[in-house]
């Protein structure tokens, strides 16, 4: 190939439109691999994919002579070199079975095409005046649109699907009783949540100073520390060393008060040495960076997921993040990053827990619990979501929390209580004792 020319293989090209010619089953597979003609870099190859995809969409048998034809019907027979080309292209490869590999191969050159262009519409933002955040702004929603153009497709016959069905409820009455997902270290929301499983969408909401950040660090705890599962903090708000001296505090549950003002006790420090002893060994990573736009915390968190292996992502929290452009409204803004959020959960295999924060007319009437309505510039957050978990404290200086899981799709919805410290920042499980 040459150097000059973009990223491309007429070899492979011709190579997946044999085997589409010679087997049927070869069309639907490149169908569902989420095949387009652009992957294709000849143009005669476009044409030639497009009048394959078509004859099999309407119902007709695909082979070369009726794609001929249906070439001849659109006038491109000519365009893509006639009957001669189309006979010599049926017998390119001599095995249907090396399809993959070659759709494989058109998607990494179209892709790497696709960053080509992108670099060069990158230059002219970064030169026509605007500022380093529009930019940026731009490059990440242009780097977000090429990984999901060039995504493989999901699409599963409804007899393997039937086949991992039967599965997932043989494994479930196998294993009856137990979670089928992470748990959160709360034993009564654990029996509601059932675990939080991979690629749901679980948002943690309240009104502000009411413990979002300290329920969710003690999940944290509860999955990092204790069960050693590799877990990133995507921090907005909070400063990395903040949050980490938030967690051990609450973990050797001393004050963090005393521990910022310098006046821990001998007690204090001996508590706190094996909390840091076992967050050390955690695999826990945080990142605290403020400003992000949803398309950096996607690169961020894939990143993150790939390198480290993470299987459980925190965002603190959701109405911090900013779209890439700026929408008509906050509303439809906050709705684009929330269907962002479970797109990445579903993407990266993993839950992800979102905090949120509640409105303003919610935070004039906090005595009453919240309701799915009080999600700050709502939008489509409860829609998307999987779980919707609220922290109703209605006084800050309240010792016992009402949890209500106020959506919980495929299970129940319903209410616990958890004490809390506030001088620990910690959330315990009610004893049999104190519990109503």
């Amino acid at each position: 190939m040459n150097d000059l020319l973009p990223p491309h293989s007429l070899e492979a090209e011709r190579g997946a439109l044999s085997c589409m010619l010679q087997d049927r089953h070869c069309v639907a597979d490149a169908i569902a691999f989420k095949a387009r003609p652009e992957w294709f870099y000849d143009l005669r190859h476009q044409n030639i994919f497009s009048a394959i995809v078509d004859t099999s969409e309407a119902g007709r048998p695909v082979d070369v002579i009726v794609v001929t034809e249906a070439l001849r019907r659109r006038n491109d027979l000519d365009r893509v070199g006639g009957i001669a080309a189309m006979s010599e292209l049926a017998d390119y490869t001599p095995s249907a079975a090396n399809l993959k590999p070659y759709l494989e191969l058109l998607r990494d050159n179209y892709g790497k095409r696709r960053l080509l262009a992108l670099s060069f519409e990158i230059g002219v933002a970064a030169r026509n005046g605007g500022t380093f955040e529009e930019a940026m702004g731009e490059t990440e929603a242009g780097l977000l649109a090429i990984g999901n153009e060039v995504a493989t497709g999901a699409d599963r016959s409804i007899k393997e699907l039937l086949r991992a069905t039967v599965d997932r409820m043989e494994a479930a009455q196998a294993s009856r009783g137990q979670l089928n997902g992470l748990p959160t270290g709360f034993y009564d929301l654990d029996r509601i949540l059932r675990g939080m499983k991979a690629g749901q969408m679980i948002v943690l909401a309240s009104a502000t100073s009411r413990g979002k950040t300290a329920l969710a660090m003690n999940i944290v705890e509860r999955v990092a520390v204790h069960d050693g599962i590799p877990t990133a903090v995507f921090s907005l708000e909070m400063g990395a060393e903040e949050l980490t001296l938030r967690l051990t505090c609450s973990m050797a549950c001393v004050s963090m008060e005393r521990a910022e003002s310098g006046e821990l006790s001998e007690a204090d420090m001996i508590s706190m040495t094996p909390a840091h002893a076992k967050i050390s060994k955690a695999p826990l990573h945080i990142v605290d960076q403020g400003g992000l736009t949803f398309a950096r915390f996607a690169g961020l968190a894939r990143h993150v997921a790939q390198r480290h292996g993470i299987k459980f992502i925190v965002l603190d929290y959701l109405q911090l993040l900013k779209g890439a452009k700026k929408s008509e409204t906050r509303t439809v803004e906050v709705g684009e990053i929330s269907r962002g959020i479970k797109a990445l959960a579903k993407e990266l295999k993993l839950p992800i827990l979102a905090l949120a924060q509640l409105n303003r007319e919610y935070d004039r009437d906090g005595n009453r619990p919240p309701r799915l309505s009080d999600l700050r510039e709502s939008g489509s957050i409860e829609q998307d979501a999987d779980s919707v978990i609220f922290i109703h404290r209605p006084n800050i200086e309240d010792t016992e929390a009402e949890i209500i899981v106020a959506k919980n799709r495929n299970g129940r919805v319903g209410k616990l209580r958890l004490l809390f410290r506030p001088e620990h920042t910690r959330f315990a499980n009610m004893t049999k004792e104190n519990r109503r």
